[in-house]
């Protein structure tokens, strides 16, 4: 394993570890400032729920492949509102902007910044992504590749890990520092920073409509109302960190990926307000990532070097994609059965389930 991929499989874990030494700064904005401490929380309990095994699956290899580069990983990638392109970032600073269909390259814009660690289409002509370790969010032309706006938080050493573009274009971002930001569409204001306390932000995640903001934090995840910025409940994993959270379309569900050597998917009932069944995954590392097709019917989940689909109704395992040599850095549904995935090698696979 090389050092690039070591550092990426061990930083979920390194987050728990950073305290709120950093936190004095970190809110200079007149914004809300909503705190997570003494929030109650639902207990997550797999002795108490009903675990899934994966069984019979149907093992799924790429249909269309491309390698951009030979020395520099994806580390994110962010597809555009209307399905048709993607947006890959790394070490390099560089985004590059492919056509889904072909995998052409639409576009190349240099970021001047260290590395990218999150991205985020921003409407249909810009793109928002996060820095590594100068703590800059920046909101970039697609077009034209200009910076229309800088943001620098002032806490040096912090990179943004993850981030997220409302329906409204809300933008939340979370960071090491154990805070999480939202901001207007023009980044000229936080209207909320949210306390995470000892914790860093493992994976911030809008739901659908933009109407709530999950942000995972440790072993909790807070799911918060926009309408008013009130933590609405809060879910709490004794047994493993929550590393990341999708929303399904008619928010009748939310699934809850852990960042521990058990690889499993919750599944809570908003409406029965209990979790229905948890779902293993074939692999034995953590989650990465977690999301739902655009119907609803099947969860995805990204751990190590395989994506994993489930039947988000039975929770029946359906799928196992291979075909990616190196830890999947992300993955977008396009449509009901067809997923688009980037790794730490350079890699961009696109699978037809």
């Amino acid at each position: 394993m090389n050092s690039k991929e070591d550092q990426y499989l061990t930083s979920l874990k390194a987050l728990a570890f950073f305290s709120s030494y950093f936190s004095s700064g970190c809110n200079k904005n007149k914004s809300k400032i909503i705190f997570t401490d003494n929030i109650k929380s639902i207990n997550i309990n797999r002795n108490h729920t009903k675990t899934i095994l994966p069984k019979n699956q149907i093992t799924v290899r790429p249909s269309q492949s491309i390698r951009i580069s030979n020395d520099d990983s994806i580390e994110c990638s962010s597809l555009s509102i209307d399905k048709q392109k993607l947006a890959v970032a790394g070490t390099s600073g560089t985004i590059s902007i492919f056509s889904i269909s072909n995998f052409s390259q639409i576009n190349e814009i240099s970021s001047n910044e260290d590395s990218v660690k999150s991205i985020s289409f921003h409407g249909t002509d810009n793109i928002i992504i996060g820095t590594g370790f100068s703590h800059t969010i920046l909101n970039i032309s697609t077009a034209s590749g200009k910076i229309i706006r800088r943001l620098t938080k002032d806490i040096p050493g912090q990179q943004i890990d993850s981030m997220d573009v409302s329906k409204d274009k809300l933008i939340a971002c979370g960071s090491a520092d154990g805070f999480a930001y939202l901001y207007n569409e023009k980044l000229t204001s936080a209207m909320a920073t949210i306390n995470c306390q000892k914790s860093g932000i493992y994976n911030v995640r809008f739901s659908p409509k933009g109407d709530f903001l999950a942000v995972t934090s440790g072993y909790k995840l807070f799911l918060i109302a926009i309408s008013n910025l009130e933590i609405k409940a809060s879910f709490f994993d004794p047994n493993e960190v929550i590393s990341t959270v999708d929303f399904s379309p008619n928010l009748k569900h939310i699934a809850l990926g852990s960042g521990g050597k058990n690889s499993y998917i919750s599944v809570y009932d908003t409406s029965e307000n209990r979790i229905v069944f948890r779902l293993k995954s074939i692999s034995k590392n953590y989650i990465t990532s977690v999301k739902y097709s655009p119907n609803g019917l099947l969860i995805a989940a990204s751990s190590f070097n395989l994506i994993t689909v489930w039947n988000a109704i039975t929770g029946e395992c359906k799928y196992l994609l291979k075909g990616h040599s190196k830890m999947v850095s992300s993955f977008h549904f396009l449509n009901d059965s067809e997923i688009v995935s980037t790794d730490l090698a350079g890699n961009i696979k696109k699978w037809k389930l």
